[in-house]
């Protein structure tokens, strides 16, 4: 049935190897956004980065 054997150019197969590598570095660079967007969200909830309320600001007790 199939009597031809497919066989690629030199510039066909670099071309190929060209896509695949585009391919996983889109693929890399989508994670990467994930990962970073992942740990910049929750940046302002790590530590206490703003001024702190004291009890005498907010009108509590004095002490």
């Amino acid at each position: 049935m199939f009597r031809l054997r497919l066989h690629p150019t030199r510039s066909g197969f670099a071309i190929g190897i060209a896509v695949i590598a585009l391919w996983a570095l889109l693929w890399l660079w989508f994670f990467a956004q994930l990962d970073n967007n992942g740990s910049l969200a929750s940046a302002p909830w790590a530590g206490t980065s703003g001024p702190e309320l004291t009890l005498r600001q907010l009108g509590g007790p004095a002490a």
